[in-house]
């Protein structure tokens, strides 16, 4: 193997190892709670919750009204 085959063979590894690196560091963007994703997940949950604590609420005080008549 020549010297350029080297060289070239050298670069090609330290750009693989970047673009790794990068792919890496982006993946880690997109996990967790904090990504867009992870955000938005809770926000979904926390507006069920709120919807679901809502209508219990009703429910128990429509079944009081009814029973208290």
């Amino acid at each position: 193997m020549t010297a350029s085959n080297e060289n070239h063979e050298e670069h090609r590894h330290q750009i693989d190892e970047m673009n790794s690196a990068r792919y890496a560091e982006l993946q880690q963007r997109w996990h967790g709670w904090g990504s867009p994703v992870g955000l938005g997940l809770g926000v979904l949950c926390l507006g069920l919750a709120v919807s679901s604590i809502i209508a219990a609420i009703g429910v128990v005080t429509a079944a009081g009204a009814l029973f208290n008549s």
